[in-house]
C-alpha cells in the first residue's frame, strides 16, 4: 500500500512530453491572476526524464548522465492592479527560458481574464536522428526564439457550496506567436575501415537552415485541491504553420504541483 501511495505522490509531479524533436512547445501556463500581490509558483519533473534515467539502456551501459538533471517552474505575480508578470524556465529536452507580462480582470466572484505578451528562448537539440529517423543524420542542435500573445479564461480558484475545505481550477486559453529556430545538422556516411574490417559511422560535414514560421497553441487546465496547494493537469495543442527543418512536437500534457496566495478577492 505504502509503494502505491508513493507512486501517486510521484505522479504528481511528472510532466509528460514527446521526445527525440528539436522544438518542443512551452508547458501549459495559464496563471489566472485576479488580484494585486496574488503569486502563484508551479513545478514537476518531466516523466520522459525518469523513463531516460531508469531505461534498460540507461542500466547497461550505466550512462545516468544521459539527463542528469531536469526540471520545469514557473512563478507568476501581480505588481499591480490589472497588472501581473510570469517567469518560466525548464530544463529536459532543452533549455527553455520564458517571460510574459500582461493585464488581468476578475470575471465576477471567482472568474478572470488576463491577456499577456511575451517573449521565449530555447536551446534546441536533437541527438536521435542516427537511432530513430534518417541514418546519415547524427543530430542537429541550434536555438529557437518565440515572440507571442496569450489569452486565458477560466476560474483561479472556485469554491464549491459543497466542500468547504476544497477548491477548483479551469481554464481555457489560447496563445498566438512566431517561431524563429535556426540549426546545425551534422552528417554521416557509413564508411568501411579498412584496418579494423567493419563498418563505421564517419563525419561527412555539416548543414546550416532556418526557418520562421507561427504557432497557435490551444490550452486546457483543471486542478483540484485546497484553497493554496493544487494538483492541477493541462493539455496543450500546438500547430506550427508552415514548419520546414528538424523535428517538432505538436503537444504537450503535465500533472503539476500549483501553490496560490493571496487565495480570496480582497473586498473593500
Amino acid at each position: 500500500m505504502k509503494k502505491v501511495v508513493y507512486i501517486v505522490l510521484l505522479s504528481a509531479v511528472v510532466m509528460m512530453t514527446g521526445c527525440g524533436t528539436y522544438y518542443n512547445p512551452q508547458s501549459v501556463r495559464m496563471p489566472l491572476v485576479s488580484q494585486k500581490g496574488e503569486l502563484v509558483v508551479d513545478a514537476n519533473v518531466p516523466l520522459s526524464a525518469w523513463s531516460a534515467v531508469i531505461s534498460s539502456e540507461a542500466i547497461h551501459k550505466h550512462d545516468f548522465s544521459i539527463r542528469s538533471c531536469f526540471y520545469n517552474a514557473s512563478a507568476t505575480y501581480a505588481f499591480a492592479d490589472h497588472w501581473a508578470a510570469q517567469l518560466s524556465s525548464r530544463y529536459f529536452f532543452d533549455f527553455r527560458h520564458e517571460a510574459m507580462v500582461g493585464w488581468y480582470a476578475p470575471l465576477g466572484e471567482q472568474a478572470t481574464v488576463e491577456v499577456y505578451g511575451g517573449y521565449g528562448y530555447a536551446k534546441c537539440k536533437d541527438d536521435s536522428g542516427h537511432n530513430g529517423g534518417d541514418p546519415t543524420i547524427w543530430g542537429q542542435e541550434g536555438a529557437a526564439h518565440t515572440f507571442f500573445a496569450q489569452g486565458d479564461i477560466g476560474f483561479p480558484s472556485y469554491k464549491p457550496k459543497w466542500c468547504k475545505r476544497c477548491a477548483f481550477t479551469a481554464g481555457v486559453g489560447l496563445r498566438i506567436g512566431g517561431v524563429y529556430c535556426d540549426w546545425v545538422t551534422r552528417n554521416f556516411d557509413h564508411v568501411y575501415d579498412s584496418e579494423a574490417g567493419v563498418y563505421v559511422w564517419s563525419q561527412a560535414g555539416s548543414s546550416d537552415g532556418w526557418s520562421l514560421r507561427y504557432e497557435i497553441q490551444r490550452m486546457l487546465k483543471l486542478g483540484f485541491g485546497g484553497e493554496r496547494l493544487k494538483l492541477e493537469a493541462a493539455v496543450g495543442w500546438s500547430d506550427l504553420g508552415g514548419w520546414e527543418g528538424p523535428r517538432y512536437e505538436p503537444w504537450t500534457a503535465s500533472l503539476t504541483l500549483s501553490y496560490r496566495v493571496p487565495l480570496l478577492r480582497k473586498k473593500d
